[in-house]
């Protein structure tokens, strides 16, 4: 009985390790997940809304820190860039500012994890302004003339996008 305790208990100390060295190896700090638009964790309620901004999205993951941060975590299906894509950026910076309304507390920073890299994005004012610009320039061309020319060759893109519906210019 004592042996069998002692192997149970060797096994749970190496999967416990392997799973550090797999987390280290992400660049995903150590935390509780408290949000997630995932079925294998509990999933959003509902979208995070910025109604002063006109804001509204889902992040893949929110992290709690050690400090009770709350650290936004976009995943991303491909390899990794030299850089993340700006657009990947402002994508993280939205996420930003939803956790920031909705937390009460402006986030230092929020990951993009590709499937080999993270990239850690720090929630700047330079970051905020780039922003708060792009969904203006979002606001006024949506008014101005519809939607925007599309943008891609990629038929899975069109397939994924929330204007599918409404897109002359579709692929598929």
């Amino acid at each position: 009985m004592n042996r069998l305790l002692l192997v149970f208990l060797v096994i749970g100390l190496v999967a416990a390790l392997w799973a550090m060295m797999l987390r280290r190896r992400t660049g995903i700090p150590a935390g509780r997940v408290v949000l997630a638009d995932s079925a294998l964790f509990q999933q959003l309620p509902g979208p995070l809304v910025d109604e002063e901004w006109g804001l509204v999205g889902k992040p893949d993951y929110v992290i709690a820190g050690r400090d009770g941060s709350w650290i936004p975590i976009e995943y991303k299906n491909a390899q990794a860039p030299a850089q993340p894509y700006a657009g990947h950026v402002l994508q993280l910076a939205a996420y930003l500012r939803l956790a920031q309304v909705h937390r009460g507390q402006r986030p230092t920073h929020g990951l993009i994890r590709y499937r080999n890299k993270t990239f850690q994005v720090n929630y700047s004012s330079e970051l905020e302004t780039r922003l708060r610009e792009a969904l203006q320039e979002m606001t006024n061309c949506s008014a101005e003339a519809g939607l925007p020319p599309r943008s891609h060759n990629h038929p899975e893109r069109c397939r994924a996008c929330g204007y599918r519906q409404e897109c002359d210019q579709r692929l598929v």
